[in-house]
């Protein structure tokens, strides 16, 4: 009795991925976590599926649907599926049946697709053993047609850029200002992904601690300071190096500058305070002069003009 032709299929494929597996090239800059697309997956997988003549049908076994409160207080649908995946051989009709949940999140109607998807992913990265690296593969991509360039490392060094990066998302007022930090370093980033997949990482964990720290409530006096914060800290314009020494002293010194009205602020109402519990002195009715101080007053007024006529 011959093997069915479903494991070899899958075993091929297993293989084909041993010597180059699928890199964590993406990031979610909310929660600051690397990970692997589903269209990078499904790219390489594609054509091995045709090659070994294997099929993968889904079957969707359990969905639930709830809702959810985004930090914004918006409604979000909650979609949960536990999706089943026939791979079935061409050759021989064999097939094998694994399973993978997925989980969404969509302000509309695609979380059930998102579930899906999600599904399928780590259904295929599971049964096929899909590593992160790998010998890559000299066919897979021709040098000079339709590659990206590939940015230079700065002078200061990938790590010492990254430092630099980080904090000023640190000093970052309003998710606004950090948007416009990442659009106008958006070709260093991709070149940084590529280069170090480490340190692009640790950008997107600096980014979602900022982001936590905005989310959180202030009172009516941050307000003030953070308006004025947002206005003193502009993204680096296009093309400038947030490494350089100079951009790292700027920083300094717009953080300073902008604790000033904090303090300000602080040492206002305790100074009102005490204003309010100074008590004015009471009102002292006039007396009225006896003739005799009232004529040493006139006698004493009349020398001290004699005095000044002379002087």
């Amino acid at each position: 009795m011959s093997l069915p032709r479903v494991y070899a299929a899958i075993n091929a494929i297993t293989a084909a991925f041993a010597s180059n597996g699928v890199a964590k090239e993406r990031i979610n800059l909310d929660d600051g976590y690397a990970y692997r697309g589903v269209d990078e997956v499904t790219e390489r997988l594609a054509p091995l599926l045709a090659a070994h003549k294997l099929c993968i049908l889904p079957r969707v076994l359990e969905r639930t649907q709830g809702e959810r409160i985004d930090t914004a207080g918006e409604s979000l649908i909650h979609v949960s599926l536990r999706v089943a995946f026939d791979l079935v051989s061409v050759e021989d009709g064999s097939s094998h049946t694994i399973e993978a949940v997925g989980e969404a999140l969509d302000h509309s109607d695609k979380a059930s697709a998102k579930a899906m998807t999600s599904a399928y992913k780590h259904a295929v990265l599971h049964a096929f053993c899909i590593p992160t690296s790998g010998r890559d593969d000299p066919d897979r991509g021709s040098p000079g047609r339709n590659s990206a360039v590939a940015l230079p490392a700065p002078v200061e060094g990938w790590a010492q850029w990254v430092q630099d990066i980080a904090s000023v998302i640190a000093s970052c007022a309003t998710p606004e200002a950090i948007e416009r930090l990442l659009a106008s370093n958006r070709g260093q980033l991709s070149g940084l992904a590529r280069e170090q997949p480490n340190e692009y990482a640790r950008i997107g964990r600096a980014i979602a601690e900022r982001r936590k720290v905005l989310a959180q409530p202030v009172g009516a006096g941050g307000a003030e300071v953070t308006s004025v914060a947002n206005a003193g800290v502009a993204a680096p314009a296009q093309g400038s190096q947030p490494g350089s020494a100079a951009l790292r002293r700027r920083s300094a010194k717009e953080r300073a500058t902008l604790a000033k009205p904090a303090a300000l602020e602080k040492a206002a109402p305790a100074a009102a305070v005490s204003a309010r519990r100074v008590k004015p002195a009471p009102t002292r009715k006039p007396v009225a002069l006896t003739k005799s101080v009232s004529t040493a007053v006139s006698a004493v007024a009349s020398a001290g003009a004699g005095v000044l006529e002379r002087g």
